[in-house]
């Protein structure tokens, strides 16, 4: 399920350090969202991030609300 469920992640060129979103999204949305914002931040790199199993315990209502979306 990890790879269906996504964060937005974001780093500068040539940086160690790589953030990480709060908020979970199915994986083509994420993809979507990481391009526009390449687009309206080219200083920064973005890109779906399949979620970690402590983003998901943590997030777990976002998480029922995605699967129940995605079941539609």
């Amino acid at each position: 399920m990890n790879e269906r469920i996504c964060v937005l992640a974001w780093q500068e060129p040539g940086a160690s350090l790589v953030s990480r979103g709060r908020k979970l999204h199915l994986r083509e949305d994420a993809v979507l969202m990481a391009e526009e914002l390449d687009r309206e931040y080219p200083e920064l790199r973005h890109w779906a991030a399949p979620a970690t199993e402590a983003e998901l315990t943590v997030h777990a209502a976002q998480l029922a609300r995605l699967m129940a979306e995605e079941a539609r």
